[in-house]
């Protein structure tokens, strides 16, 4: 399988440093940022939380593989919101929560929040950002189907994600920062 990791990790201030994990089938490279130098897989770093977690898993085939995607269908029934560049975003709510759906080319986008007036603009927001970053910079091409997802009420590493397949492999990146997510996955991995 191919190794897919960030070209750069931007951590702004703080040193970068990482654990890391490998087998046949898969990989996981959890990164964090501390305040003094520490060496890579330290285990000081065991009891930490990720800053962002990157992973390769090789399945025995295709379909396997593709289960593994949470591609998200639209709700047609749900509230249009137009989020820019001729982009609908599909707005439901249930379970004391409001989520947000939408499709760009094979991939699925969805975000959850606390069902509130400021929780809904919120995501919206955020969602018109993600849109507009994603008019500028290309995610990889799926084989088949591709997820976004974020989720503004989680805290930790795995808030936010991306998660594709490419033949019997999946990728997945998870970060904090939504926004640090879109940016990563878009340009610097390779």
């Amino acid at each position: 399988m191919n190794l897919m990791l960030p070209e750069d990790v931007l951590v702004g201030e703080g040193y970068l440093t990482a654990t890391t994990a490998s087998s046949k089938n898969n990989y996981e490279v959890n990164f964090y940022v501390t305040n003094v130098p520490i060496p890579v897989n330290d285990s000081t770093l065991h009891d930490a939380h990720p800053y962002m977690i990157v992973n390769g898993t090789r399945y025995d085939s295709a379909t396997s593989a593709k289960a593994k995607i949470n591609y998200q269908p639209i709700n047609e029934g749900a509230k249009k919101v137009d989020l820019g560049n001729d982009i609908t975003g599909y707005q439901d709510a249930g379970a004391g929560s409001i989520f947000l759906t939408w499709h760009e080319g094979r991939w699925s986008f969805s975000m959850r929040n606390l069902n509130s007036e400021a929780g809904s603009a919120k995501m919206i927001d955020l969602a018109k950002e993600i849109v507009a970053k994603l008019e500028n910079q290309l995610l990889p091409a799926p084989q088949k189907f591709g997820a976004g997802m974020f989720d503004m009420n989680s805290e930790g590493a795995a808030a936010n994600s991306f998660i594709w397949q490419e033949e019997e492999v999946v990728y997945e990146v998870y970060t904090v920062d939504p926004l640090l997510l879109v940016d990563t996955v878009t340009d610097q991995m390779k």
